[in-house]
């Protein structure tokens, strides 16, 4: 089941189509003298399709002179139906490799000049295409292009019917449904075809087309018979014989008779088999189904040899190969034929595409303005691109240049942070001499009034009393100074200490102090004057300190005690 053809015309010969011919280019000269190359055109397109599986070489003629219209017409969509007209033409002969370029052919034309890909004539145009070469891939028994190039096309009817409803028409698809179910029912996935089945059956309801109608009732039936169903298989058969019967179908009859054929035979009842071939044989004489008649005469060769009956079995033989020697030298002298007007049509093509090169080549000028406005659009586009990505570098920058801000902000901060820091240290340490001075200022004092006291006392007295005042001084210089000062000094460095004691454990406690004095950057003379001690004993001790701590002598000894 495919989208309708045309419908086959007995072939006309000799005089009568030399008579028709004559007439439709009288008519044709007529409508050039009128000057409307559309009128002439759809002309020889009607009768192109006329001829086209009747006569091939008259519709190839009249196909090649709507070809020269077309091209004539400046209008390249106007190629389409004749590239389609010539796969038509090609297909009925049995060039279906020929066909197949040739629709394809014209489905590029009609993709590459169509404006608007969604219009219901390009859908409708591109799903004829696409079916006549599901046709074409079947019978070169590429099965699996085949059930590609339908689907395609039952895409395209699904969207031209969603676009435009009604539009398309529910024919179209329920013979695609029909096709695709048989493509499936042949690889044996037998759920989906009767799926494909069903919905065809679905619509042929409202189409009431009869032959769909039996087609699918034998559909049916071979996937049953497949399936090992044969009983069931037969009902369907039954009612597929029924309904052509009742209309009258003699042609389909002819195909359904070799059905049951095929049914008994593979029932096992040989005689009612040979009587199913036998009729398939007449009504397929009657009626022009010589591939019937061939299949039919060539299964019944064998079933009589089978049985003894040679003389049977050799007329059912001879008759096979007349049907399949008599198909063959047609199809020779057709595809010899198809060569030759192919060739020849060829060069009237290639003559044909040099002037509408020319034609194009005319039509290039007046593209040139096209061309300029879109080369300026494109660069206003780039313009407007390079401004807008310059103002983007310009807010990057500025971003980075905040951020850098941010950081310099921040390490002024921290700077100030750590001269503060280092500024407490200092007055903290400030603070402890002054506390010092003053502590130390109070006891000169307190010494000075004491011994002002002591003139006017007598001499026994006043050595006692310079005694005590001696014996207050070192107390005072060795404990409770020093205890003051080592308070100070802690607050000021509170992990000194410990650190010491943690890499120097075996110091004792005069070096102690006089590290921490060190450590305050105090002078020799300073110290003397603190301690009570000579500056040589004082010298002596740092030596001391030196050799405890290792330090080198290059190495200051203020700056290793700073560090720790």
């Amino acid at each position: 089941m495919v989208f309708p053809r045309s419908v086959g015309q007995s072939p006309l010969t000799g005089w009568k189509t030399c008579l028709v011919l004559g007439i439709f280019l009288i008519a044709s000269q007529s409508c050039l003298c009128a000057g409307s190359d559309s009128i002439i055109l759809n002309s020889y397109l009607r009768s192109a399709l006329r001829f086209q599986s009747s006569n091939p070489d008259t519709a190839l003629l009249l196909a090649e002179k709507a070809y020269k219209a077309a091209v004539k017409s400046g209008d390249p969509l106007l190629m389409v139906d004749p590239y389609r007209i010539f796969a038509n033409i090609y297909y009925y002969s049995g060039n279906q490799q020929l066909a197949i370029e040739y629709y394809f052919k014209a489905f590029r034309q009609l993709e590459e000049n169509s404006q608007n890909h969604s219009s219901l004539e390009f859908l409708m145009n591109s799903a004829r295409i696409f079916n006549n070469l599901g046709n074409c891939y079947f019978d070169l028994n590429m099965e699996e292009l085949a059930l590609a190039q339908y689907k395609k096309s039952l895409a395209m009817i699904d969207e031209a019917n969603l676009a435009y409803p009604g539009a398309a028409g529910l024919r179209p698809k329920m013979l695609l449904l029909v096709n695709i179910g048989n493509m499936l029912g042949g690889r044996k996935e037998f759920s989906l075809a009767k799926q494909y089945y069903k919905m065809a059956e679905q619509i042929n309801q409202t189409e009431g087309d009869i032959q769909v109608k039996a087609g699918l009732l034998e559909g049916e039936g071979v996937i049953l018979m497949k399936e090992g169903k044969a009983a069931e298989a037969l009902d369907f058969y039954n009612k597929a014989l029924a309904v052509r019967q009742q209309h009258n179908d003699f042609r389909g009859i002819s195909g359904t008779c070799l059905f049951f054929g095929d049914f008994y035979l593979h029932s096992g009842d040989v005689p009612k088999a040979k009587e199913w071939y036998l009729k398939a044989i007449a009504t397929g004489r009657e009626w022009a189904r010589w591939q019937i008649v061939q299949i039919a005469s060539d299964t019944l060769a064998r079933l009589f040899q089978s049985e003894g009956d040679y003389r049977t079995a050799f007329e059912m033989n001879k008759l096979s190969s007349q049907l399949n020697d008599s198909i063959f030298s047609i199809k020779s002298k057709t595809n010899l034929t198809r060569l030759a007007l192919q060739f020849e049509f060829d060069r009237q093509i290639k003559t044909q595409e040099t002037k509408q090169q020319k034609e194009i080549d005319q039509q290039k000028n007046r593209k040139v303005f096209f061309i300029f406005l879109s080369t300026v659009l494109l660069l206003s586009s780039l313009v407007i691109l390079l401004l807008f990505l310059n103002q983007r570098r310009k807010l990057a920058n500025a971003r980075l240049r905040q951020i850098q801000l941010d950081l310099e902000s921040r390490n002024v901060r921290l700077e100030r942070e750590q001269l503060e820091k280092e500024l407490a240290l200092k007055n903290k340490e400030l603070t402890t001499n002054v506390m010092f001075l003053v502590q130390k200022n109070e006891f000169i004092t307190d010494i000075a009034q004491r011994t002002k006291e002591l003139i006017n006392n007598p001499p026994e007295q006043v050595r006692q009393a310079f005694n005590t005042l001696v014996t207050d001084l070192q107390r005072n210089t060795d404990d409770k100074i020093w205890k003051e000062f080592e308070v100070r000094f802690r607050d000021v460095h509170e992990d000194f200490y410990r650190r010491l004691n943690d890499r120097f454990p075996g110091l004792t406690p005069n070096e102690k102090k006089l590290a921490a004095f060190l450590r305050l950057n105090m002078s020799t003379k300073d110290i003397s004057a603190i301690t009570f001690q000579s500056t040589d004993s004082i010298r002596i001790a740092r030596s001391r300190l030196r050799k405890k701590l290792s330090l080198p002598s290059e190495e200051n000894l203020i700056s290793f005690l700073e560090s720790i």
